[in-house]
């Protein structure tokens, strides 16, 4: 897969307001920013449900990331 391929989906899930909740890698860092949830680099199960868990109490009390406003690049 392309490199831009990688990221398609996060900008996706801008577009529609949808959380962005993403392993801690460069690429992803730098399409999403502070728009995005972070969590260790790990395909462990336990550390993702750990970052849905932490993600879900930040929600509750409204603090959570937010893709929104995400900048993206349009053809225009």
């Amino acid at each position: 897969m392309c490199r831009h391929g990688i990221f398609l989906p996060l900008i996706e899930a801008a577009q529609h307001k949808l959380p962005i909740i993403v392993r801690d890698i460069p690429v992803f860092r730098e399409v999403a920013g502070e728009h995005a949830f972070y969590f260790n680099n790990s395909t462990e199960p336990q550390v993702i449900s750990d970052a849905i868990q932490k993600w879900l109490k930040l929600f509750k009390l409204g603090k959570q990331p937010k893709s929104d406003d995400m900048p993206r690049l349009t053809w225009a």
